[in-house]
């Protein structure tokens, strides 16, 4: 198992990005398990979708895409596929990302299915006690975000 390495801090940026995003759409939100998508939001009551929650030490425009684990791609767009099969609700994939020049943007998960590269080997700088720093990834073109 990997090391964790997310902070208390990380956890609080977290949560004032995805109160924000709910906050624009007036809708609500509850934090999910270690590992898995970081936030569930609802409306009225009933779950609506998932938020993937990155914060980054970056201004918004010094990359052209965005990265996210193929894992957590893939867990999106399987739980996409699996709610289409319903009427209970549209699911709502969302990413989320804030920046350090204090931009928030976001990308419905349903705008990209099929408009990506397939993944590729890539992540940050390998961290002692870290599994997953280098491993498989999805790049979303920034033309796929809104700002919030």
């Amino acid at each position: 198992m990997s090391k964790i390495f997310e902070t208390e801090n990380d956890l609080y940026n977290e949560e004032v990005t995805v109160k924000a995003f709910c906050n624009k759409f007036n809708i609500d939100y509850g934090k999910q398990a270690h590992f898995d998508i970081d936030f569930f939001i609802c409306k009225d009551g009933k779950q609506i979708g998932e938020v993937e929650v990155k914060c980054y030490n970056v201004p918004h425009d010094k990359y052209p895409t965005q990265i996210l684990s193929s894992r957590k791609y893939l867990t999106m767009m399987a739980r996409c596929f699996a709610f289409a099969r319903t009427d209970e609700m549209e699911y709502r994939p969302i990413l989320l990302c804030r920046y350090s020049d204090g931009q928030i943007l976001y990308c419905n998960f349903r705008t990209i299915i099929g408009k990506i590269e397939f993944p590729q080997i890539g992540g940050r700088k390998p961290r002692e006690g870290a599994v997953n720093d280098i491993e498989w990834v999805v790049r979303i073109p920034k033309k796929f975000f809104k700002k919030l």
